[in-house]
């Protein structure tokens, strides 16, 4: 983080009160990772090949690690509010700004709340993978693959003083169903969840740290593939993919109300076809069609009205128990290349995207209330699209 500084602020100078700040070394990673593949020709001849790999995969830091310690940077203070005149805007007094001692301030993010990382080991992916290529007669081959995947020490942020133990306070609520109402006749059980004692309010009790997670994620997945070379004026590729996920949804579990429902152990797949014919005249045909698994997800509801907290937002049910419709997507293109000379090209391509005009939707709202089931993004529609390139 480099040398900067800022004036204070103008109508909570008590809460941003600004100043110099000087440069800061957050972090560095250093390390060495090995991978190694191997073929084996089980004949001689190169029609039958075991191939096998197996690599640890670094992870980076994202241009965003180190402006989370930047004393600088944007830092957003939420409190509870009285509109005592009525006006329907924020009027100085109508709020306990205090951040310690106070009963109106709830929580506070940025720069100043978040401490150093103690120790932070760098996160790596541990990759696997077997797999065994048949050529079936000239020019047609098959292959099948297994892939393992591990991230391992993957990272999250923990308030350090505001431990787990603290949350001590059972709170009982009604599940209200998917539509947030209660006594509607789709009402859950009654949900059990914590607010932590009323002694460790305050700013004084944040301290944001990321710490590495002893929970890891792992992914099984086999792949299975017929290509057709191009002979013949055409080539083809058809693929399915099968993938088992154990994923933690909530990495650290740091208080009681992360660990409900916190894993990821859904199945999911895709196929894709695609291929190219060379029509006469030089002009280039292909298409490619894909399906895959509808997007999972699990139905929250938001909690309100809790003494500390504000708001507790829980899943309610396991990851996967909802997903979106299959999404099936066709591409088609046409294309000519026209040669200008030796080393000089011109190309005219056209394309449709989506060429059924499908309009599944790929991501959906299950958050229990009145838009429950919502679609919030679908398929981008149907695209016709014309290109000229030129080359040289």
């Amino acid at each position: 983080v480099p040398e900067q500084s800022n004036a204070p602020s103008l109508q909570f100078p008590e809460l941003f009160p600004g100043g110099s700040f000087e440069r800061l070394d957050v972090l560095t990673w250093q390390s060495v990772v090995p991978r190694i593949g191997l073929a084996w020709d089980l004949t001689g001849e190169g029609r039958s090949v075991v191939k096998a790999t197996y690599g640890i995969y670094n992870h980076m830091m994202g241009d965003s690690f180190a402006g989370s310690y930047n004393l600088n940077g944007n830092i957003t203070a939420r409190y509870r509010w009285r509109d005592l005149d009525g006006n329907g805007d924020y009027t100085p007094g109508e709020t306990d700004l205090r951040t310690t001692g106070g009963n109106d301030f709830i929580s506070i993010t940025g720069g100043s709340s978040n401490v150093l990382p103690d120790d932070l080991d760098q996160p790596m992916t541990t990759e696997v993978t077997l797999g065994y290529e048949q050529e079936i007669v000239e020019d047609l081959a098959f292959r099948t693959m297994y892939v393992f995947k591990r991230d391992n020490d993957l990272y999250d942020t923990v308030n350090i003083r505001r431990l787990f133990s603290v949350y001590n306070i059972p709170i009982t609520r009604q599940d209200p169903g998917p539509d947030g109402l209660l006594g509607s006749g789709d009402d859950g059980d009654l949900i059990t969840f914590y607010d932590y004692d009323p002694a460790y309010r305050g700013s004084a009790f944040v301290a944001n740290q990321r710490q590495n997670s002893t929970n890891y994620d792992r992914y099984h997945t086999m792949e299975f593939t017929l290509t057709k070379r191009m002979s013949n004026k055409w080539m083809g590729i058809g693929s399915f993919w099968l993938t088992k996920n154990h994923v933690w949804l909530s990495r650290m579990q740091s208080t009681p109300n992360e660990a409900f429902f916190p894993l990821d152990e859904t199945w999911s797949w895709a196929s894709t076809i695609s291929g190219s014919y060379r029509m006469p005249y030089d002009v280039l045909v292909s298409g490619f069609l894909q399906a895959r698994s509808g997007t999972p997800g699990q139905r929250t509801y938001t909690f309100r009205s809790v003494p500390q907290l504000g708001t507790v937002t829980l899943p309610l049910e396991e990851y996967g128990a909802q997903r979106g419709p299959v999404v099936s997507v066709l591409n088609l293109r046409a294309s000519k290349q026209l040669r200008l000379g030796a080393t000089r090209q011109l190309s005219f391509d056209f394309d449709v995207f989506n060429v059924l005009n499908s309009s599944a939707s790929v991501a959906i709202n299950y958050s229990a209330g009145p838009t429950f089931g919502y679609v919030t993004d679908l398929t981008q529609a149907r695209v016709a699209r014309f290109g000229v390139k030129f080359s040289f």
